[in-house]
C-alpha cells in the first residue's frame, strides 16, 4: 500500500545535489551559467569524491531533520562550510532541488551515482543566498 509520506531517500538525494552545487560554487566562485552547465562524468564513484587535503573549501552535513517528512513539512539541514583559503567567500548561493521521477532499475541508479558535478535539472525548491558571517 502506498504511503502518504514522501520517502527519505529522494529528500537526501536532493540535499546531496544541493551540497554538490554549493561546493562547486564555493570552490570555483559564482557560476553565472549554472542552469546551462553540463555535469562532468566520472568513472563510477559510489559516493561523492572526498576533497583533497588542501581543498580551500569543505562542506559537512551536520544534521538533517526530520527523518520522515510529512506533506507540507519543513526539512531542516545544517551544513558547516569551512574556508581554509585566504580569500573571503562572498555572494554564496545554496539551492535545494529534487526530482519527481524515481530510480527504478540498477542501470539508472549507476548512472545517477556516476554524476560528480552539480545536478541543475529542474527549478530550485529553495534557495539560500548571502554572505557568510565574518569569523
Amino acid at each position: 500500500m502506498p504511503s502518504s509520506q514522501p520517502a527519505v531517500r529522494p529528500v537526501l538525494a536532493a540535499l546531496l545535489a544541493a551540497l554538490v552545487i554549493a561546493s562547486s560554487v564555493l570552490v570555483s566562485g559564482p557560476a553565472t551559467a549554472l542552469p546551462g552547465a553540463q555535469a562532468a562524468r566520472v568513472e563510477s564513484p559510489s559516493a561523492p569524491s572526498v576533497p583533497d587535503d588542501d581543498a580551500p573549501v569543505t562542506m559537512d552535513l551536520v544534521s538533517l531533520s526530520p527523518t520522515s517528512l510529512t506533506p507540507g513539512g519543513t526539512l531542516r539541514a545544517e551544513v558547516e562550510v569551512t574556508n581554509a583559503s585566504s580569500a573571503p567567500l562572498t555572494d554564496l548561493d545554496l539551492e535545494l532541488r529534487t526530482r519527481t521521477s524515481r530510480v527504478t532499475d540498477r542501470e539508472a541508479l549507476a548512472s545517477w551515482q556516476a554524476e560528480a558535478g552539480p545536478d541543475v535539472e529542474g527549478p530550485a525548491l529553495a534557495t539560500a543566498s548571502g554572505t557568510p558571517p565574518a569569523s
